[in-house]
């Protein structure tokens, strides 16, 4: 605990604190010229006597406080509710405070008064990371700020003070004024050729306007996520987003710089072009977006600063796809692509059980890779392999055949040899390489009549991009 003589007000301890929590995050304010404001020019919600209640949650995640004065007002910062499915955005909320919780704000700021005159106690074992107080308590005529961790102070008062703050930082959110807001919504989501345009819009709900660097910029190591993803409100089935922090912004001529700034009551939307994880039918999706990022609300205490928050989810965004992904050649051709290279570090060892269905191709330990696919359901167990051969790869969706028959569309681009069936030699194939060609998706699988025999028994069998 640390005492401090100076009696610049409750404005102070604010401004002094939100350096605090700036260092103790690991990051630095957007502006940091508001910090070394005149602290007349600063909003920080109340003045006098009062005490304020700071949870932080490790250095990837918000900080949420609540901050109180003798005079009456409330300030309750929440720069962390993506764990609260019921509270969307984030922001600093003014209020008044209740008569009982008036009273009940004095017995508290008594009690840390004496507490900190008292020094820290030893009842509790320390938590990482801690809960932060700050207190302003008149000394001879003047204000002087002190401030700790709640589990220094004696356990009933810890508990006393833990309590009002996990109560009044949701029970004032209905009735209080919004100094700063911040929300998020994707805004829109369509086809573009093989890919898809997705635009997220952030909204400014306050009075101050908001700075942030543009999300082409937030850095992945720093833990900073834009994640967006869909439901398919008939089966629940997920239309598979993603992180979209760091990739490139489609509309960047409209963000010269590397920061925007989101006038008070205003908007910016950033568009990205990405392809959905997954496969997904049509049909109408309700879509969701969540931000882990850093932002600055100006002079306002406390700063934002990290903040980790997610969409309305009780508004999402309704998108209608009239058709399944993927369902175009490009579209099929770009999603196994991505699908293969994400199974080739998922091996399947002979024997083992099939956790996804697909096309299967035999690989050697130096590399090599069979052939020809197998196709193999899930939940069935992986055929042994002949040598050199040594484990499965998934190579192809079951959805698209790899196989024709002459006079057929082609189901699937890449390389086909034709085969025979031999029903008279054990229901063998016989390959014949030297007709080997390369077809697009549709294109007319040819004539196979020139091998002779019983034209039925020929067709083509497809050996891979």
């Amino acid at each position: 605990m640390r005492l401090d003589n100076s009696s610049s007000g409750m404005r102070s301890v604010a401004m002094c604190f939100a350096r605090f929590i700036f260092i103790l995050c690991g990051v630095v304010a957007v502006s940091n010229r508001s910090l070394a404001a005149d602290n007349s020019n600063i909003n920080t919600g109340g003045s006098g006597e009062g005490f304020a209640i700071v949870g932080l949650n490790g250095h990837e995640s918000g900080s949420n406080s609540v901050w109180v004065w003798l005079s009456g007002s409330i300030r309750i910062g929440r720069s962390d509710t993506v764990n609260n499915s019921g509270l969307s955005g984030v922001g600093i909320f003014d209020a008044a405070l209740s008569p009982d919780d008036l009273k009940l704000v004095r017995q508290i700021h008594r009690q840390l008064c004496e507490a900190v005159t008292a020094g820290p106690k030893n009842e509790m074992p320390p938590i990482v990371p801690p809960t932060i107080y700050v207190v302003e308590c008149a000394r001879g005529g003047k204000l002087v700020k002190y401030e700790g961790r709640t589990f220094e102070l004696t356990s009933t008062l810890n508990s006393e003070l833990v309590d009002f703050f996990m109560r009044t930082r949701d029970s004032y959110l209905p009735r209080s004024r919004a100094v700063v807001r911040l929300d998020v919504e994707v805004a829109n989501v369509e086809r573009v050729r093989e890919k898809f345009m997705v635009s997220i819009r952030f909204v400014n709900g306050g009075e101050c306007p908001i700075q942030m660097e543009t999300p082409d910029k937030w850095a992945y190591e720093m833990g900073y996520q834009l994640g967006f993803g869909g439901e398919n409100e008939k089966d629940q089935t997920g239309w598979g987003g993603g992180n979209l922090a760091g990739l490139p912004l489609v509309n960047k001529s409209e963000f010269p710089g590397d920061a925007v700034v989101i006038p008070a009551r205003g908007s910016v939307t950033f568009k990205f072009l990405t392809q959905p994880k997954n496969k997904f039918g049509h049909g109408i999706y309700g879509f969701n977006a969540s931000v882990n990022a850093y932002v600055s609300a100006g002079e306002t205490v406390p700063g934002l600063g990290r903040v980790v928050f997610h969409s309305d989810y009780s508004k999402p965004t309704r998108i209608v796809f009239d058709r399944d992904y993927p369902s175009a050649p490009d579209e099929w051709s770009d999603y196994e692509a991505r699908h293969r290279a994400q199974m080739s570090s998922l091996p399947v060892r002979p024997g083992a059980v099939i956790a996804e269905a697909g096309y299967y191709r035999a690989v050697a330990a130096g590399g090599e890779r069979g052939r020809f696919v197998a196709g193999l359901m899930r939940g069935e167990k992986a055929p042994v392999l002949d040598r050199p051969f040594e484990r499965w790869e998934w190579d192809a969706d079951l959805a698209l055949p790899a196989n024709c028959k002459a006079g057929e569309p082609c189901p699937r681009e890449g390389r086909w040899v034709p085969r025979t069936i031999k029903m008279d030699s054990g229901d063998r194939r016989v390959t014949h390489p030297e007709f080997e060609r390369y077809m697009r998706t549709g294109e007319i699988a040819p004539n196979l009549g020139s091998l002779g025999g019983i034209e039925p028994y020929h067709y083509w069998q497809w050996l891979g991009v």
